[in-house]
């Protein structure tokens, strides 16, 4: 339950809001039609046995723990910015079901459009992983996974530095991602720029 002038429904975004993000603990539940897919195609039927003590490096758990990791919750870290810069923050976006690509344009208005750098993403041997054994594209990274990031804010530029201060020494580190531009009619809602040092 929200007072109405509290709702945060996007119709505040203007160009030059920056684009934050707070990292995802996983997979977040999402995208495991395909992930099931990969892991038989790898290890065959039986998967299930085999991912119990396979291990993507000597650091991590065994891949099964990685797939299992619990969906991190973004209440807290997300009430916190609200309380010191409501006003600020013009979009939120969950990033769920249909990934970055799906979720970020649903709260941006049809005039404006968002730019992103895959490079800005946190990297994670887990989707580095899938995406090799799957052979899946970017755009299919984008589309199905949420790409390493849980929760999206979308905020005015002058409080950016004011946010990733209130989180530099937390698990919730906050993430630049991108910017919102104008939009023009042929432009999709969001630019995902995928630069060669970064393939």
């Amino acid at each position: 339950i929200v007072e109405k002038n509290k709702i945060i429904n996007g119709e505040n975004i203007k160009a030059g809001d920056q684009i934050l993000g707070f990292p995802s603990s996983g997979l977040h539940s999402n995208g495991f039609s395909l992930v099931r897919m990969i892991l038989e195609r790898v290890f065959g039927e039986n998967y299930m046995k085999k991912i119990k003590d396979f291990k993507l490096s000597s650091t991590e758990g065994s891949l099964l723990n990685l797939l299992m990791t619990p969906t991190r919750i973004y209440v807290d870290p997300v009430s916190k910015i609200l309380k010191n810069h409501f006003f600020s923050v013009h979009g939120l976006s969950h990033i769920t079901g249909g990934g970055p690509k799906g979720n970020i344009p649903r709260v941006i208005p049809s005039n404006l459009k968002a730019v992103v750098e895959k490079k800005n993403f946190p990297k994670s041997s887990l989707i580095d992983w899938l995406q090799r054994e799957g052979n899946v594209s970017d755009e299919e990274l984008f589309s199905v996974f949420n790409a390493g990031i849980g929760m999206v804010l979308i905020v005015d530029k002058n409080c950016v530095n004011s946010i990733k201060n209130m989180f530099s020494s937390n698990i919730n580190s906050v993430v630049m991602l991108g910017e919102i531009k104008k939009r023009q009619s042929e432009d999709l809602q969001i630019e995902i720029c995928w630069s060669k040092d970064n393939s």
